[in-house]
């Protein structure tokens, strides 16, 4: 059974402003670093996505379940809020033995290009 398309509450940011405070104050004013930390999350974040769908395709449960954590835990870590939900309802969905339909990995993939979008504003403005 494939999950149902998760519905992300319209009022859910896409970026977590204090998980961004957080990365900043880390960042001791050094705008190189904190584009670094970004940089790094957006250049593993299609390697993780690549594994998820793989593991969808595969109809292997526990491993949607370690790749969709993984997403999450990167994504709430570097402040991409939705990306982040969307991940942990994977990964929820996964632990019931449900593996995400290929329309929820494209939405996902979309969300993915929103927060990457979005990340990239606030480390350009992090650095004026």
């Amino acid at each position: 059974m494939s999950a149902p398309l998760v519905p992300l509450t319209p009022t859910l940011p896409v970026l977590d402003a204090l998980a961004l405070a957080r990365l900043t104050e880390l960042a001791e004013g050094d705008a190189a670093f904190l584009a670094d930390l970004v940089d790094g999350y957006l250049q593993e974040t299609p390697v993780r996505l690549v594994e998820l769908r793989r593991q969808a395709l595969a109809r292997d449960a526990q491993a949607v379940v370690a790749a969709a954590h993984a997403l999450k835990g990167a994504s709430r870590t570097i402040g991409a809020q939705r990306v982040g939900a969307f991940a942990y309802a994977i990964e929820s969905a996964g632990r019931d033995g449900q593996v995400p339909s290929p329309d929820v990995l494209d939405a996902l993939d979309h969300e993915v290009a929103t927060a990457a979008g979005a990340l990239g504003t606030f480390v350009t403005q992090a650095g004026t």
